[in-house]
């Protein structure tokens, strides 16, 4: 078994990048028999999946030298599911396994492991540059204010009220701070926040990413989140 995992970027560029590695479109493999994909559906992929695929895996290929599986956004793989695919990745069979996902963070080390991690940099038309700037400042402002203020800061925007709205922000800020963290290892660095902070802060954004996919509460998610950021800086200041 052969697996890859391609993270960062965006979901496009992830796709792109899987593609480049099989040498075709994803929508060329769809009409053959020997090509598998995973996909969420209705917020998560479940085991019932990721089993099925297991047995597909495991016959013959029927037209092609081995079986070629994608798990789009692996994110949404349920732990269950995610348990259920390491078992299918330790096993020896004629096929390949490519897995998409915004960072390693998302899935189990287990898997991580089992897998050739290409990462990918940001690059993202999700950002240009005045959007960047703009950020950036945003961020500096969160974690540089006091809880109040970080709450007044969240009650201004409007966050609160709008899912998708709230979803998009904490995707850009997840961006951001990637960037930021990419850059700590450049000869001149973004920012004079210490990696393993930056690191600290990617793994809080997507712990609530993942609960809003949770469809958590929006208000109170969103506070959680800014307390959780405020103990992380204050902890970090008062060294």
């Amino acid at each position: 078994m052969h697996s890859f995992l391609i993270v960062g970027s965006i979901p496009q560029k992830r796709l792109a990048k899987v593609e480049e590695l099989l040498l075709k479109k994803i929508e060329e493999l769809k009409a053959s028999p020997d090509f598998f994909l995973l996909q969420s559906e209705e917020g998560s992929i479940g085991i019932e999946k990721v089993r099925n695929l297991k047995d597909n895996l495991s016959l013959k290929p029927f037209r092609e030298k081995e079986k070629i599986a994608l798990i789009f956004e692996a994110q949404n793989l349920t732990v269950e599911a995610q348990n259920a695919l390491l078992k299918t990745l330790e096993e020896p069979q004629q096929a390949k396994i490519y897995l998409t996902a915004p960072d390693t963070s998302w899935l189990l080390p287990t898997i991580v492991s089992r897998c050739q991690t290409y990462f990918l940099p940001l690059n993202s038309p999700l950002l240009d540059q005045k959007e960047v700037q703009n950020l950036t400042s945003a961020f500096y402002q969160i974690i540089n204010s006091s809880l109040g203020e970080k709450l007044k800061i969240l009650e201004k925007t409007g966050l609160t009220k709008d899912k998708t709205q709230a979803q998009d922000w904490l995707l850009k800020l997840s961006l951001l701070t990637r960037e930021l963290l990419l850059s700590c290892f450049q000869e001149q660095p973004k920012t004079n926040i210490s990696p393993q902070l930056l690191l600290k802060t990617l793994k809080l954004i997507h712990q609530y990413q993942k609960y809003l996919e949770a469809n958590c509460q929006l208000g109170l998610t969103l506070e959680n989140f800014l307390i959780e950021i405020d103990q992380l800086f204050s902890i970090k200041t008062s060294r």
